[in-house]
């Protein structure tokens, strides 16, 4: 295994992602369509905020319920994305190692990290997912 090879040889590039002035209830939407968790939120190319699906629907479930229309139409009327995602993600740059990834995702507190370049603008994702199968592969 070659732990110090850098990230971007395993992060899915052009990750799906949330703009600021979207709806919360498209999160919803997206998280419901694919098979991810988490969602880069950006401004443009550059990232400003995480969402997880485990966090947003405690968020809202916490707050409206379970009736899928009524938290949908409540989502959307009283909320926005920058009350739920988390600011300022945890990130990495394309030329951190995957040791450094597996480091900051072994440690518990996240499932996911953004790639960015030094301009803060989004590159890609690795999850928790990648490295798994990263290691299924080195050991095939």
């Amino acid at each position: 295994m070659r732990k110090n090879e850098p990230v971007s040889h395993l992060m899915t590039r052009d990750p799906v992602t949330l703009h600021l002035g979207q709806k919360p209830s498209e999160m919803q939407s997206i998280f419901a369509a694919n098979r991810f968790h988490h969602l880069p939120v950006v401004d443009g190319a550059r990232l400003i905020g995480m969402l997880s699906a485990a966090d947003a629907v405690r968020y809202f479930t916490d707050a409206w319920g379970t009736d899928n229309r009524q938290l949908a139409a409540a989502i959307d009327n009283g909320f926005n994305l920058e009350e739920i995602m988390v600011r300022s993600p945890v990130t990495l740059s394309e030329d951190a190692s995957i040791r450094d990834a597996v480091h900051l995702l072994a440690a518990g507190e996240y499932h996911a990290l953004p790639v960015t370049d030094g301009d803060g603008n989004l590159m890609g994702i690795v999850t928790s997912t990648d490295l798994i199968r990263y290691l299924g592969d080195q050991l095939a």
